[in-house]
């Protein structure tokens, strides 16, 4: 389970808590692998700018599924306050989640991971993982 500062657990998606408050320690590689396997996830593990962050591709067949996705995807990331890197083009969209204060990943990436690819499955894309 993550380690935290001055966080509490606000709900829970299948076995994972999202952590509220700040949390300053990153996730090992082992509980990243672990968490990985447990919710059965096609995001990989990168190193973007010197920062481990969870990676997906979700491929769609119009840009504006793109857009709609991001969209989507925003207002995920606002209601839990949690925002991840994304880059659109034609397509094709990739997140990216890693929390700062951490400077690595932690649960509520793993999370979030989860909630954005139930999202994008929810409105037809294809999942491709890492880089």
């Amino acid at each position: 389970m993550a380690r935290t500062t001055d966080a509490e657990t606000v709900m829970d998606t299948s076995q994972l808590r999202f952590q509220s408050g700040i949390i300053t320690t990153a996730l090992d590689d082992g509980e990243i692998s672990a968490l990985m396997a447990q919710e059965d996830s096609m995001w990989s593990v990168s190193k973007d700018e010197g920062v481990s962050c969870l990676r997906a591709t979700f491929l769609f067949g119009r840009y504006q599924q793109c857009l709609d996705f991001v969209a989507a995807t925003g207002s995920l990331a606002e209601q839990w306050d949690h925002h991840p890197d994304i880059h659109i083009s034609y397509g094709r969209v990739v997140v990216r989640w890693w929390t700062h204060t951490a400077s690595g990943i932690t649960t509520n990436d793993v999370y979030m991971a989860v909630k954005t690819s139930d999202l994008a499955l929810g409105m037809g894309a294809d999942i491709v993982p890492g880089p």
